[in-house]
């Protein structure tokens, strides 16, 4: 079944190709006379499974999705067929399209006409008909096997339910459409009759579409047994499109105000019975709502949908699926029949395949074997005719099926089941899953796909999947070169990972959009791809059919194996994937090879394939010894190997290249904080976490930190860690000023990377990171900055430690760019040091006086020749004063501090930096860093396109210095260490708990802080420990009753009321209160009773002691605590940021099972997914009336966890299973800024 021919064509530019373009590249893949056999849409193109017995074909097919609006006409699924190399097309739904053009909300079961190709209709291909049919026949000829969409179900007011409404389900509302009538007081199963009643008086009052005049006779005669349903259809609603829909909204408007409704379509069972709830005002006018009684965990209500009538209903609302309607039956395996055998289609597509109707019965018992399943009748039903026929099952075998999964699907008797691959992450249990999903084959007739991606599950949310270049080659080749089917979709081979728009995510073109599909233009992935199809061309004929043995290294993170042909016994190739992110490169190591093949054969493993990050080639091994050793696999990496025994290479030579040690890429960290030595915000967490798990990953960088230290004025110490004394000892200036430094060494450091604590009495008196004015730490920064350059000459000589990259993080530390590029730029030693610049927060920019800057950071000659030029008298006391104590400086010199900053604004203009970078009263520390530092990075993706597209997230000009440059820029979204915030760590969470156990757990601790909380004795309390510090500064105002059913609501956050939205938070606190009396607010902000200044922060706190309404439900705690016991007990995390460059306490929430609701912006976007939390419509910094959106997505989060106890269980799963850690690729995006600068 192998014909892998196909053109290595970008398929952007063969889809805007014009038709006889694309007929010129056909003919070099297709014969001419074939093609001219093909155009001849007469008779059916016969495909090369004609006359094959039975559907074991599809165990190993190649298949990709096709979306047609994405190709735009029927001719372009053929220009995009030209460009890959499997062998099987799905086309999405054909049909005509319902609400909002939707392909799986069919109106009937015509073609769409959308996707009408003018050059073919010039060409007497004039009907969407024939265009399909030429289509087909084309695909055919070019060897491919071609799969349709199969639905159960139409739009929930589709033409098709007043043309057959016997073959739909239908309630009836009482007179005040309060409620539906039950089944004990009228039959469900004959509702039906009443609608045909009801569309017959409609056609009397409103006559017919085509104007023609009906009798009595014909009246009475429609809906009976062998009425005309085309001429049914030609009166109801005529044959002009504009008409057809005006006259099936009037005739929806009619029926239902006669009370009837369509139910909607429920999805896994249990999901009965279907019952009315309400009816909703919109912006159509109305609509019905639904829902579920007896509603399993997994159960989902589509209220667009309708579905036919399968199963005879009970009084109860239930299915008896011991009584299947066998006119619907019929019915919808004819139509499918018919379409099958029309365009010639080799399978189906079943969608919603894995939902089991026939088991949404209120009996107890479990029917585990039920032959009486409509995708069964409707495969045997094509079979009798093509028993090569076969049926790909939409199912995902991942969720809480109410009987077995793989016995449904074996009751359906499907072929191949999608899967759920590309739903996980590549890690150890992607292999197990990737090794084992098929164990159960000769227990059952279907094979499972190795799913890389689909076009529904292109969604931005599932971007997680997909964070790399080599995560998206890794999952296409297992796809290609695994023995099993596998599915991937249009579009991937340019996935661009870092497109936020919504136009780049196919999934939303199951419906009409108003602008055209964008694809990515992700060259390196393409050609990555393209690596991979053009081996899969090579031996795809040689590996079809023949045996797979998974080989076992000693890692369950390297995927290894082996094809050998069937009949000799000869091995083929090798396959290996490594996955492990604990080292760089691994040699990997396979034992009992030879359990697979001949003993006596000698084996040599020639690379085919080799694809990494670093662009290398594997080298060529043998077997010894019964083992197989790959040299230096690289994380991420694919290798491919032909085996071959004619020849043997030697090991006993030993290359000097193996035997010499490779030279360790350097790397300093300048941070002025780093957890937890010392600590202010996220970015002393992000400093040591992501260090961390970059030396795990990627052991080939010396990546070492360096640190002040602080609260040093009697003993040198940090923050009770132990430290050496290296005895380097440096002298240094910044400016006018001068100064010395110690080098000190974390003995043991917490994260275990090499970390320096640098003390100089110019910036370690300093209690803890940013104390004091802005220009009293600034210039201790700039102190810190030159400290660290002078030190790096002792560093290379006594630590042999030179590093060739300095990363600076956030401001602070900016300052080291214009050392570099002044001060330093004449000594060879730093010419070569690179500079990657990590924006953490642009609320704080290091903005100063332009005289400021001047005397603290200039070289000092400079600064004695500029002042000597300049015709300002000012004498050496006034700049004693200025570098002293400069907001003092500032305030009694107003005059002459203008008039210096206009002076040396101009003078370094144009002298040292474009006028865009010192403005006559500021000196923008950070602005000068982007534009000096060799590359630049954010804490998140969205917090980057922010930057470059929003102005609001930045000043004007620092929006324009970053938009100008954005090329050297990039966001890499943040992970945690999961370690550090872990639910089972009892010395972190007063009752500790695993997955299993968190629904009751949790309980248990939200009764600890209440019951903490309700108390006055906090102090004596021997658990405080996990709830406040032993700070004597701490303040506590309100408290908690004990309150079993109450919902408890946490916010922690600094005090910082520009970024935190701490403001809203605050005044949505009494609406939620008012909303619900079993809420509790428990709010952790440290410095806010210092701020009553604020009115809304004077009136909380008064509220928590005395108001009724707050007394017992809101606790607010002036401190720094520990979040882990609070998170533990908490059900939701409130963080209304106005914007986030990155934000830490989200992930670390939802490792506890605790649900975010965040503001839609920077790393909140990127990390809280629908499944996981919940955001506001539009980033709170972008909303005219923020408190409201907020509030909003508060009320849904209580909502949802009131009403849907399933779905909110569902979300802490999600949440706690979530990955948040670097590991998984996301460390890659750091790294792969160091390898280009390198």
């Amino acid at each position: 079944m192998v014909n892998a021919k196909y053109l290595k064509l970008n398929p952007k530019d063969c889809l805007n190709m014009s038709f006889n373009q694309s007929l010129d590249l056909l003919k070099k893949i297709v014969d001419k006379k074939e093609i001219e056999k093909a155009f001849d849409i007469s008779k059916n193109y016969p495909g090369f499974l004609e006359g094959q017995k039975d559907t074991t074909w599809s165990h190993n097919a190649k298949i990709m999705g096709i979306n047609p609006r994405i190709t735009k006409t029927f001719w372009g699924i053929v220009k995009y067929a030209m460009t890959f190399p499997e062998e099987c097309v799905h086309i999405m739904p054909l049909w005509t399209p319902g609400i909002d053009g939707g392909f799986y909300a069919p109106l009937n079961f015509r073609l769409n006409k959308e996707f009408m190709d003018n050059e073919l209709s010039a060409s007497g291909y004039d009907t969407p008909e024939k265009q399909l049919k030429l289509v087909i026949n084309v695909l055919h000829a070019m060897g491919k096997v071609v799969c349709f969409d199969a639905l159960l179900h139409t739009e929930r007011w589709s033409e098709l339910v007043f043309l057959y409404p016997q073959y739909f389900e239908w309630v009836k509302l009482n007179k005040t459409k309060s409620r539906q009538y039950s089944g004990y007081e009228l039959d469900f199963n004959s509702i039906y009759k009443e609608v045909q009643i009801c569309i017959k008086t409609f056609l009397q009052l409103n006559g017919c579409a085509d104007t023609s005049f009906l009798t009595e006779k014909q009246i009475t005669e429609l809906f009976t047994d062998g009425s005309d349903v085309l001429y049914l259809d030609k009166i109801l609603f005529g044959n002009d499109d504009n008409l057809r829909l005006e006259r099936r909204k009037s005739l929806i408007n009619f029926v239902r105000s006669a009370g009837f409704e369509t139910i909607p379509v429920t999805e896994h069972a249990p999901s009965r019975p279907v019952v009315f709830d309400k009816i909703v005002q919109d912006s159509q006018g109305s609509h019905s709502e639904f829902k579920v009684e007896n509603m399993s965990g997994e159960a989902k209500i589509f209220g667009a949908l309708t579905p036919f009538k399968l199963y005879r209903i009970d009084k109860d609302g239930y299915p008896l699926c011991d009584e299947p309607q066998e006119q619907v039956w019929s019915f919808i395996s004819d139509i499918y029949a018919d379409f099958q055998k029309e365009y010639n289609f080799d399978f189906m597509r079943a969608d919603m395949a894995h939902n089991q109707q026939s088991h949404s019965h209120k009996k107890n018992e479990k029917i585990f074997c039920n032959q009486k399943e409509i995708w069964r009748f409707i495969k045997s039903r094509i079979n009798e005719q093509k028993p090569y026929f076969a049926v790909l099952a939409e199912a995902f075998l991942n969720m809480d099926y109410y009987i077995d999964g793989y016995q449904d699907l074996q009751n359906k008797d499907f072929d191949i089941v999608l899967g759920d691959l590309n739903y996980l992450f590549l890690n150890h249990e992607y292999i197990y899953r990737l090794k084992t999903r098929n164990d159960n084959y000769y227990n059952y007739n279907f094979k499972i796909c190795s799913t890389s991606f689909t076009n529904d599950s292109d969604r931005q949310e599932n971007t997680i999947f997909y964070s790399s270049v080599m995560s998206c080659a890794i999952r296409y080749f297992t796809g290609l070169f695994c023995d099993s089917p596998s599915y991937c979709a249009i579009g991937y081979e340019l996935k661009d990972f870092c497109k936020k728009e919504k136009e780049y995510f196919s999934s939303i073109y199951t419906n009409y959009q108003e602008n055209a599909f964008k694809w990515g233009d992700n060259a390196e992935l393409f050609v990555k791809i393209s690596e991979i199809r053009s081996l899969y061309e090579k031996i795809a004929k040689e590996i079809k059919g023949a045996r797979v043995f998974w080989l076992n290294s000693e890692n369950d993170r390297h995927a290894c194996w082996m094809y050998v042909d069937s009949k000799s016994k000869k091995p083929l190739y090798l396959f290996v994937i490594n996955l492990d992110a604990g080292e760089f490169e691994q040699d990997i190591t396979i034992r009992d090879f030879q359990n697979c093949v001949p003993r006596d054969k000698k084996y040599t493993f020639l690379p085919l394939l080799t694809l990494s990050q670093n662009k290398k080639k594997a080298p060529k091994t043998a077997l010894k010894n019964n083992t197989v050793v790959l040299k230096g696999v690289e994380t991420g990496e694919i290798r491919a190997y032909k085996i071959d025994t004619k020849s043997q290479i030697s090991f006993l030579k030993n290359f000097k290249a193996n035997k010499l040690k490779k030279q360790k890429r350097q790397i300093l960290l300048i941070a002025p904080e780093c957890a937890p030595y010392s600590k202010a915000g996220g970015m002393s967490d992000i400093n040591r976490d992501f260090t961390e798990a970059l030396k795990k990953k990627y052991p080939d960088f010396d990546l070492r930190i360096i640190i002040p230290i602080y609260n040093a004025r009697n003993t040198v110490s940090l923050n009770g860690f132990e430290i050496e004394d290296l005895n380097i000892k440096a002298d240094y200036s910044y400016g006018l000023n001068k100064s010395y430094a110690n080098l000190y060494k974390v003995k043991f450091p917490d994260n275990e990377v090499e970390t320096y604590a640098v003390y100089s009495p110019a910036f370690s008196l300093m209690k803890e990171p940013y104390e004091g004015s802005e220009y009293n730490y600034g210039k201790q920064y700039i102190a810190y900055s030159s400290c660290v350059l002078a030190l790096l000459k002792i560093l290379a000589k006594k630590e042999n430690f030179k590093p060739e990259i300095l990363h600076l993080t956030d401001w602070p530390v900016g300052f080291v760019t214009h050392l570099l590029n002044d001060s330093c730029h004449k000594d060879k030693f730093y010419k070569n040091m690179k500079t990657v610049m990590t924006i953490h927060n642009t609320g704080y920019q290091g903005k100063y006086d332009t005289f400021y800057a001047f005397l603290n950071l200039f070289e000092k000659d400079f600064i004695k020749e500029t002042l000597s030029a300049c015709n300002i008298q000012i004498s050496e006391n006034t700049i004693k004063n200025a570098l002293q104590d400069y907001d003092d400086f500032r305030l009694n010199n107003k005059d002459l501090c203008t008039k210096l900053n206009d002076y040396l604004a101009e003078r370094l203009d144009s002298n040292y930096f474009d006028i865009d970078f010192v403005t006559k009263e500021r000196f923008n520390t950070l602005l000068y860093a982007i534009k000096n530092s060799d590359a630049w990075l954010t804490d998140s993706e969205s917090f980057y396109k922010e930057l470059i597209t929003n102005a609001s997230y930045a000043s004007t000009l620092l929006f324009e210095t970053l938009y100008r440059n954005r090329n050297k820029g990039a966001g890499v979204t943040c992970g945690i260490c999961e370690k550090r915030y872990d639910p089972s760590n009892c010395e972190q969470v007063k009752f500790p708990y695993s997955l299993y156990e968190a629904n009751e757990c949790k309980k248990k601790n939200k009764a600890f802080v209440q019951d903490f909380f309700a108390n006055d004795n906090q102090g004596s309390n021997p658990d405080r420990k996990f709830l406040v510090s032993d700070s004597d500064e701490k303040r506590i105002f309100g408290s908690l009753n004990k309150d079993p059913d109450s919902v408890m609501i946490y916010n922690t956050s600094r005090f910082d009321i520009s970024q935190k939205g701490i403001d809203l938070f605050i005044k949505v606190i009494k609406p939620i209160l008012l909303a619900d009396e079993h809420v509790q607010f428990v709010i952790c902000i440290k410095g806010i009773s210092k701020n009553r200044k604020y009115d809304y922060i004077n009136e909380l706190l008064k509220n928590c002691e005395s108001h009724k309404l707050f007394k017992g439900r809101v606790v607010v705690i002036d401190d720094f605590v520990p979040v882990y016991t609070y998170m533990a007990a908490s059900d939701i995390l409130v963080m209304p940021s106005y914007f986030e460059p990155c934000g830490m306490v989200q992930m670390q929430a939802m490792r506890y099972g605790c649900i975010p609701v965040v503001s839609n912006t920077g790393g909140l976007r990127d990390t809280v997914c629908e499944k996981t939390g919940f955001k506001t419509d539009i980033p709170l910094l972008d909303a005219k009336y923020p408190q409201e959106f907020l509030l909003s997505a508060l009320k849904q989060a209580l909502k949802v966890y009131r009403e849907q106890p399933e779905n909110w269980n569902k979300m802490v799963k999600n949440c706690m299973q979530n990955n948040v850690g670097w590991d998984n690729f996301k460390i890659d995006g750091i790294c792969d800024f160091y390898k280009k600068l390198l």
